[in-house]
């Protein structure tokens, strides 16, 4: 993910997203559901940058849904409150908030 942050920075963004997927892959294989989460808040980023919003919004989507996942409420919390502003600007906010 590290590699994937610095190309984001140097506007290399579909390489970024390319490093990102990787990263996702194996957060996915090791079941870090905290890890999913913030990839998946990092692809819709990048996704919504380049205008592909509708997929930038899936993956917002799947970041929250995988959050669920997540032992630590807290931690759950914290980034249910990061992606919130995000959220409002694609779609209207349901009910992601019952922890």
């Amino acid at each position: 993910m590290l590699i994937a942050d610095i190309l984001a920075k140097q506007e290399k963004l579909g390489d970024a997203i390319i490093y990102a997927q990787n990263a996702l892959d194996i957060a996915v294989a090791e079941k870090d559901y905290n890890f999913q989460s913030r990839i998946y808040g990092f692809l819709s980023t990048q996704y919504r940058t380049i205008g592909f919003h509708d997929k930038g919004k899936s993956f917002l989507i799947k970041g929250l849904a995988v959050s669920d996942q997540i032992e630590n409420k807290e931690q759950v919390l914290k980034y249910r409150a990061m992606s919130h502003p995000t959220f409002m600007e694609t779609a209207q906010l349901t009910c992601w908030w019952n922890i």
